[in-house]
Order: C-alpha cells, then structure tokens, then sequence
C-alpha cells in the first residue's frame, strides 16, 4: 500500500482528494498522515440530507461528519468544498446563506 512505503516520510509531503466513505479503516489515515499527508481535500457540497441525495453523493451528512472526526482524530488536515446557491427574486437578489452545522 502506497502509505506503507512512505512511511517513515521526512522528504515527502502530500496531498489528495478523498470521497467520504464510511469503509475506509481508521488505520487507513494513520498511515496517511505518518506518510506526509499534509492535506485532504473533500467535495461535501451541503450540509443538508435533502441536497446530498439528490445530488447522488451516497452519504448523509452525519456519516459526512463522522468522517471528519475520523480525519481530525487521525491528525489530518481536510478542506472541503460547498455549493451555495442564489436564486433571483424581483427586486434583487436573495442568496440562499443557511449554513448547516456538521
């Protein structure tokens, strides 16, 4: 596995997006993190159950936030991206700005 031949990593460090999956062992991103992962980037989009499946993403948000603790635990660094939505309205703009807590 590519983390085993990193580890121990003093030269390499890294970077990577990941999908969240709840199948990933917790000892999978030890290894990461021991092999110079400095960041990983993630392509949550919403916060909102609603939104996630009907954009397919195959997750809710809770599992979304227990992969994040898993990361955090593991002492990883993790971006993750979301999608706001605006929507014109007469008189203006009126920006969807509810944020979900994970």
């Amino acid at each position: 596995m590519l983390p085993d031949l990193l580890i121990p990593s003093n030269y390499v460090t890294w970077e990577a997006q990941i999908y969240i999956r709840n199948d990933i062992p917790e000892r999978l991103f030890a290894k990461m993190k021991a092999g110079g992962c400095v960041n990983l980037f993630i392509g949550l989009e919403s916060g909102s159950d609603v939104v996630l499946q009907a954009m397919g993403k195959g997750f809710t948000a809770g599992e979304a936030a227990g992969f994040l603790h898993k990361l955090d635990k593991a002492g990883l660094q993790s971006e993750i991206a979301l999608i706001t939505i605006s929507r014109r309205r007469r008189g203006g703009i009126s920006t969807n700005n509810r944020l979900y807590s994970l």
